[in-house]
């Protein structure tokens, strides 16, 4: 079988992919065409003479070009291309022909439009949206492309349109009414440029990974919530809520996709069915953790030190060993607390190979953790130092939450 053959006779799947349509091709060419009609000398010395060098100015930089592909955005529907969709060894695979190299792509995600599903697929720069049947299949594509919710992160940002208020059709007649009003075009850009601010002052994101949500913000304090203390998750219209077992819900402003788009989002729903399927995943993880990686009654110190001693590749015949692939099941385990997880990353770090880093970045791409996030980076990097301060962390954040049990 050839190494780029789909893994099993399964592996393709019909689907519709989403693109932009071709009449938005032109619309950089027309937008070209519009600003070069702008820097005419007749053009500019009209406008010069009716209202003076600020307009043109705004004309120049941003009006005419941004209002019509604003315009055309608003107004044309992308086209959908019946095809299959698959997965090989190597690539993503539309219609045969390699789409995008495994290695580049980021994240893979199942969504639902109206009563519609499909899947995004994001590589490096680049973004694909397949329409399939049913969300099984789109299930089975994000599972073969080795991005299952227990496997991989997912950072979904706030919606600027849950902000502004304002669609895309209607910002960019707002632009070409001030561009072709004069005066009007500077201040149309104040106001856009003030809630522009606004929004980057309250911009918040989530990171749903393999073992919890991190809510994050520009100007606050990032918040992590284990998916263990997650009580209820809901999505109301543009609204995604997680509900903690302690502490004040946790709220992202994002697409409505329970109506059916012309255009296919990442919503409310989506987000919230991403993150019960993590949830589901890290409850059915794993086995038990060595009894030897739990800190016990010792201290932070005497603890991180006989961790280094665990691994059988290193321990002396002082020290009890842990067979090596029992250390790596403790540390992919999105079951296992945060200090066990972190503790199996010190055990491995003395002996870590080389080609084992590649597996422990894997794992560290996949928490929303950040103190784990370091932990792994650390033990891959074999920094002791680094190592015992997120274990002491790690184990004190257990034993508070434990208290408060």
């Amino acid at each position: 079988m050839s190494r780029d053959a789909p893994s099993s006779p399964d592996a393709r799947h019909p689907a519709r992919r989403v693109a932009p349509s071709r009449v938005l091709t032109g619309a950089g060419a027309l937008a070209a065409v519009a600003y070069a009609a702008s820097l005419h000398p007749a053009f500019e010395s009209a406008t010069v003479w009716a209202y003076a060098w600020l307009p043109v100015a705004a004309i120049h930089a941003f009006g005419l070009p941004l209002a019509v592909m604003l315009l055309v955005l608003a107004v044309v529907r992308p086209r959908r291309t019946a095809g299959t969709v698959g997965v090989t060894e190597r690539f993503l695979v539309w219609n045969g022909t390699p789409l995008f190299a495994r290695r580049s792509i980021v994240d893979a995600t199942a969504y639902v439009n109206g009563a519609g599903a499909g899947v995004r697929v994001r590589a490096n720069w680049r973004t694909a949206f397949f329409e399939v049947d049913d969300l099984g299949v789109a299930d089975r594509l994000v599972s073969e492309l080795g991005k299952s919710p227990g496997r991989a992160i997912l950072t979904a940002a706030e919606a600027e349109a849950g902000v502004f208020g304002t669609s895309i059709g209607s910002l960019g007649a707002a632009i070409l009414m001030a561009t072709l009003c004069g005066f009007f075009a500077f201040f149309s850009g104040l106001i856009w440029t003030v809630r522009w601010l606004a929004f980057q002052v309250t911009h918040r994101s989530w990171v749903i990974g393999s073992d919890g949500v991190l809510a994050r913000s520009r100007f606050g304090a990032d918040r992590y919530v284990p998916y263990d203390d997650v009580a209820t998750v809901g999505a109301d219209g543009r609204t995604l809520t997680v509900v903690p077992r302690s502490g004040a819900p946790l709220t992202l402003k994002c697409a409505d996709d329970a109506r059916a788009s012309a255009r296919p989002v990442v919503g409310s729903r989506s987000l919230a069915r991403r993150i019960l399927q993590a949830k589901a995943a890290a409850r059915e993880a794993g086995s038990d953790a060595p009894v030897a990686l739990v800190r016990g009654t010792r201290d932070v110190a005497e603890w991180a030190q006989a961790l280094r001693g665990l691994d059988d590749r290193v321990a002396t015949y002082r020290v009890a060993a842990v067979p090596r692939e029992q250390l790596w099941s403790a540390l992919e385990d999105v079951r296992q607390p945060a200090e066990i997880r972190a503790a199996a990353a010190a055990a491995l770090a003395p002996g870590l190979a080389d080609e084992e880093k590649t597996r422990l970045r894997v794992a560290a791409d996949a928490c929303a953790s950040p103190k784990l996030r370091v932990a792994f980076k650390a033990a891959e990097a074999r920094d002791d130092a680094t190592l015992a301060e997120v274990l002491a962390e790690v184990d004190a954040e257990s034993r508070a939450r434990a208290a408060r049990a």
